[in-house]
């Protein structure tokens, strides 16, 4: 049996240089007394900060966190399904809050983590940059990936979320956080011991800066409890406020801080009921007041609506059912002789076994009080549907009359969201058609070309696969598996590509030990001492896998820089240099010629840029361009001479002519992922922006030129890499397949 902990949650808060005792992003809860099927095990933590400029107030913040609590222990299923079930909202939500603020510049973006702990696992799912951190005696790891969560949550209509789960142990500590210290890295957390809570928290500020925001969870043997700790403001912090003594001995550890400890299991007096998240949540309601300090409600189940599940639906039909069962198997009884009596010619048909009789009692009215129900609910959904859709009506109809480019693009935007919440109830010809009139002006607006997206590979992908690279030459597409850290090759027939079973490139034992490649990179032609190798493959200690068309790969590693590698996460080819980008060091190192047994040496001079949170990059002439998850870039021109340093610009501005929209750091309604620089058939740069599907198309001074996106509807969920062929092809994947189409310049 799964082994039960408690949680004990920690607030750690630095406002303007002053620590305080409360978060208000947090709220922790236990399952209510009838959750959903799935849900029954389930503690949930909520961690919401918002960045920008539109803020909620507490009252709307506590509101919006309980109704979230709400939403996910009215859904059933898998627990991934309900983490996403509650981004979504939280979303649509802030999309609609957003799309009504637009013409004032206002704002606010989610930077959300969902934990739902269940025995000793530890389900994560997040959105937007924030971090999160596991801490035990063995290991400091990441547990948070910027690269696919997106910039947060309510710019787009897809919700970006990345999942995850950990086994937690006794003596474990979490450390979420949407604004952590700069010192907050695995290095610098790494611990042989397990500390106490409080040390682990002095241990946190040793790295404090004027404003922080994180939750330090703690893991400890117990029945599935939480409880929520607070710091007393006034008590002195020994880290930061005494003078510097020496360091006690082990043998005699820091006494531990007092913290206030509130045990937030469900409070004994009734719970408060709220407004469920049956409709999309709308900022002006009225907010409730707040929940006792410390105490963790009971989430009350509402009455089920009519999107609801169809068990949920008909549970109080069943209800009333049971009640009368008796009366039905009595008095059913003898008004069954009497019917079959008047419709049947034989009496004997009437000696039907009590048994028989009962059932056919049952059953008739079962059937019909079904079939009842579900004329009912139908008819419900179709209200619904309805009151949604003349809602968007109206708004297209006021759209008609606009020329102000902004207005036009919130006001079909409203007409879409108002569409979205009408098709969950019903699709029909009518709603389809609005849809289809909406993304027309709008993809007018946005300058959106829509191409006609078709699979790529002849019988599709296993649905294990998730490819996160593609390179694509004239006849040949490499796909890098991100979960088995290997390539799989396509190769191009006349019905389309065909995966080689063949082709050797991923994990290998050559003289030099390749672990799951993290990124692949097409080789250039005429390099020497590279024999016939086509695809470069890296593994994050920086070990190459060099992949020919037929055999296995042979096998190099990076020599070492005086500094350390790093740890790697991307890799580049331009003018017949290798560009390694490691985060970790702040380092992009060039290994020239593609001399991998020479030492690199680093892209910039005094000036290195903020890297942190970059994910990728690209090289043109020279010019390195850094892709951060927020979707800011850093542009960096490269000198080797020292009376003209290398110099870094950050941001480097977008360029946006369109029609309303302005340029500046950030695509307001884009976040990208992935940059690529392409050189034909023009030079240019091309972008993914993951959570609309769609593919950026720049000069390389990234001056808007169009977006791609897909004419048919793709599957739901992100895309998670992109390439151009030499020919014109662009090719997306999306969840575990590919899609192609041709360019309109093709």
């Amino acid at each position: 049996m799964t082994a039960s902990l408690d949680l004990n949650l920690l607030p750690i808060i630095r406002q303007g240089g002053q620590d305080l005792s409360d978060l208000p992003d947090l709220y922790a809860v236990m399952p209510p007394r009838r959750p959903a099927h799935g849900r029954e095990a389930d503690n949930l933590v909520l961690y919401l900060s918002l960045s920008g400029n539109a803020p909620l107030t507490a009252e709307q913040h506590t509101q919006l966190l309980e109704r979230l609590a709400q939403k996910y222990y009215k859904t059933s299923g898998s627990v991934t399904a309900a983490l996403r079930s509650v981004a979504e909202a939280l979303n649509l939500y802030l999309l609609d809050r957003n799309l009504r603020s637009t013409s004032g510049g206002r704002q606010a973006i989610g930077l959300l983590v969902l934990g739902a702990l269940r025995g000793d696992t530890f389900y994560m799912a997040h959105c937007g940059p924030v971090q999160a951190l596991l801490v035990n005696a063995q290991e400091t790891r990441p547990l948070h990936d910027l690269a696919s969560a997106g910039r947060g949550l309510g710019l787009s209509r897809t919700t970006p979320v990345r999942y995850v789960q950990a086994q937690l142990a006794e003596g474990d500590y979490l450390v979420l956080s949407s604004r952590p210290a700069p010192g907050w890295t695995v290095t610098a957390l790494r611990r042989p011991q397990r500390p106490g809570i409080d040390s682990m928290r002095r241990l946190l500020m040793d790295y404090a800066v004027a404003d922080m925001n994180a939750v330090l969870i703690h893991a400890q043997a117990g029945t599935g409890r939480l409880r929520l700790l607070r710091r007393k403001v006034d008590a002195p912090d020994m880290a930061h406020t005494a003078p510097a003594v020496p360091a006690p001995s082990p043998a005699t550890p820091p006494p531990e801080e007092p913290l206030l400890q509130t045990d937030v299991q469900v409070p004994a007096q009734p719970a408060i009921r709220r407004a469920g998240m049956d409709q999309p949540l709308d900022s002006s309601h009225s907010a409730p007041a707040p929940s006792a300090p410390g105490k963790v409600p009971r989430v009350e189940r509402q009455p089920a609506r009519p999107g609801g599940t169809f068990l949920e639906q008909l549970g109080p039909i069943f209800g009333s059912l049971g009640q009368s069962v008796r009366r039905v198997t009595g008095g059913g009884l003898r008004f069954l002789g009497r019917v079959f009596k008047n419709i049947l010619p034989d009496e004997g048909m009437l000696r039907l076994p009590r048994g028989v009789m009962i059932f056919f009692a049952l059953a008739i009215p079962l059937v019909l009080a079904t079939v009842g129900g579900m004329v009912f609910l139908q008819r419900g959904r179709d209200q619904q549907h309805q009151v949604y859709y003349q809602q968007a009506a109206q708004q297209a109809a006021q759209a008609a009359s606009l020329t102000d480019p902004n207005q036009l693009r919130e006001s079909w935007n409203q007409v879409l969201l108002q569409l979205d919440k009408a098709e969950y109830y019903r699709v029909t010809p009518e709603s389809q058609s609005l849809r289809q009139q909406a993304n027309a002006v709008l993809d007018q607006l946005d300058d959106v070309q829509r191409l006609d997206f078709q699979p790529a590979i002849i019988g599709g992908m296993d649905e294990g696969v998730r490819v996160t690279r593609m390179v694509a030459s004239d006849i040949y597409l490499y796909m890098l598996d991100a979960n088995q850290g290997s390539v799989i090759q396509g190769v191009l027939t006349n019905r389309g590509y065909e995966r080689n079973p063949n082709f050797q490139c991923g994990r290998s034992y050559g003289p030099t030990m390749v672990g799951p490649l993290i990124d692949i990179v097409e080789l250039p032609e005429g390099i020497s001492d590279m024999e016939d190798a086509v695809l470069l493959g890296m593994d994050a200690a920086g070990n190459l896998a060099l992949c020919t068309l037929q055999g296995s790969p042979y096998t190099s590693t990076l020599a070492q820089p005086a500094t350390g590698l790093g740890e790697p996460i991307a890799v580049t080819v331009e003018q017949g240099n290798l560009y390694v980008l490691s985060p970790s060091v702040n380092a992009v190192w060039i290994y020239e010629d593609m001399n991998f047994r020479e030492a690199p040496h680093l892209f910039f001079g005094n000036e290195v840029p903020p890297m942190q949170d970059v994910i990728d990059l690209a090289v043109f002439n020279g010019d390195l361009y850094l892709l951060h998850s927020d979707g800011q870039l850093t542009q960096c021109i490269y000198s080797q001479l020292e009376e003209s340093p290398t110099t870094c610009n950050h941001p480097h501005n977008y360029t946006d002519d369109r029609p309303g929209r302005q340029s500046g750091a950030t695509i307001y309604d884009a976040v990208f992922n992935q940059v690529s620089y392409i050189s034909f058939p023009e030079r240019s740069m091309f972008m993914l922006d993951a959570g609309n599907q769609a593919i950026y198309y720049f000069s390389v001074q990234f001056t808007f030129q169009t977006q791609y996106r897909s004419l048919h509807a793709l599957p739901e969920g992100e895309a998670t890499a992109f390439a151009v062929s030499p020919d014109g092809i662009l090719f997306i994947a999306v969840n575990h397949a590919i899609y192609n189409a041709a360019l309109p310049w093709r």
